[in-house]
């Protein structure tokens, strides 16, 4: 069978365990990525203040990345391992 992607896409599970992985390399998440993580609204990463930063992609379209830092806090906050 061909890995054509769709596969994590549909397993929520697997697509947080892969925002994980990217996160923890120190790759910035897309608001919509970080919504995912955290199965929120894709708006309400917005709210929480998170430091961001423009993507500016050749010939794309451009897109709030949110610092992995801040991500990381904030999971931790939410799973109860803050220090």
């Amino acid at each position: 069978m061909v890995d054509d992607g769709q596969a994590d896409a549909a397993d929520p599970a697997q697509r947080r365990a892969d925002l994980e992985r990217r996160l923890d390399a120190g790759e910035w998440l897309t608001v919509p990525e970080v919504a995912d993580l955290f199965g929120v609204h894709r708006n309400t990463p917005h709210r929480w203040g998170l430091r961001t930063r423009l993507s500016s992609p050749k010939g794309g379209t451009s897109a709030r990345l949110c610092h992995p830092d801040d991500v990381r806090a904030l999971l931790r906050k939410v799973r109860g391992e803050e220090e």
